[in-house]
């Protein structure tokens, strides 16, 4: 397994555990004294779930089993891939601390989820560019 999809893998595994732990926090409101704190947490929770684990798992399986042409041939280009997965790491890891952040504290909490998004963004264009490569010239 190459080693940019077994890192796609473990952070999609701990994404998820995360995920799951915020679900479970979530489903049980009466036990905790921490409901707000869980409802601001909603957001974050998808975003573990869907970019997190969902995106990511998929992401490593399709750098594993795409076809790969040789090292001559213009759709080889691991750091196209590394930076994809840096970017979309970035960009979940910044949205997982200024989301649950209470609204109106700052200014610059929406410049960061703004960052946090296009970081994310950029980082899924690439994924799609250098996989979409390998597909479509297979």
């Amino acid at each position: 397994m190459p080693p940019l999809t077994r890192w796609y893998v473990k952070c999609a595994l701990l994404y998820l555990a995360a995920a799951l732990l915020i679900g479970v926090g979530a489903a049980v409101p009466g036990s905790w004294q921490l409901g707000p704190l869980f409802a601001r947490l909603r957001p974050v929770y998808f975003h573990l779930f869907l970019v997190g684990w969902v995106t990511q798992f998929i992401l490593g399986v399709a750098n594993w089993l795409f076809p790969r042409a040789g090292r001559q041939h213009f759709n080889h280009h691991p750091a196209l891939a590394w930076t994809a997965f840096g970017l979309i790491n970035t960009g979940l890891i910044l949205r997982i601390f200024l989301e649950p952040t209470p609204p109106n504290t700052a200014a610059w909490i929406g410049w960061g989820l703004a960052l946090s998004a296009v970081l994310q963004w950029s980082g899924g264009l690439l994924a799609i560019l250098q996989l979409g490569r390998r597909v479509w010239q297979a």
